[in-house]
């Protein structure tokens, strides 16, 4: 879902946003995209995505908030993880929103 998340935001902004990936398994697609990929996440990021297994979660969190600043906001896709679950792994006061996207984003349909 992450991808095809990403393969949108690319598609609308180009050059406009800067993207940075951490990927374990980069695919092909992924590896020929202007993105940084596996780089280091800059300090202070705006926003941070994280489309992960929620199992995964608490270490991708842990390894990001040397990176955070009170102004980033934290978009998590993991599935079966609630918003104060993800707070619990992160400084006080950020602000986390929790997303559920569906097929349509896959097929890029739907509002």
């Amino acid at each position: 879902m992450g991808s095809a998340l990403l393969q949108g935001w690319i598609g609308s902004h180009g050059k406009k946003l800067q993207f940075h990936v951490q990927e374990r398994s980069p695919s092909i697609w992924l590896e020929q995209q202007d993105v940084c990929l596996n780089e280091a996440l800059p300090n202070n990021p705006s926003v941070v995505v994280i489309a992960t297994k929620p199992n995964h979660l608490k270490d991708v969190i842990v390894s990001l908030r040397s990176n955070l600043s009170k102004e980033t906001v934290i978009v998590s896709l993991a599935a079966g993880v609630n918003i104060a679950g993800i707070e619990a792994n992160l400084p006080v006061n950020t602000a986390v929103v929790r997303v559920m996207p569906n097929t349509p984003v896959e097929v890029k349909k739907g509002r």
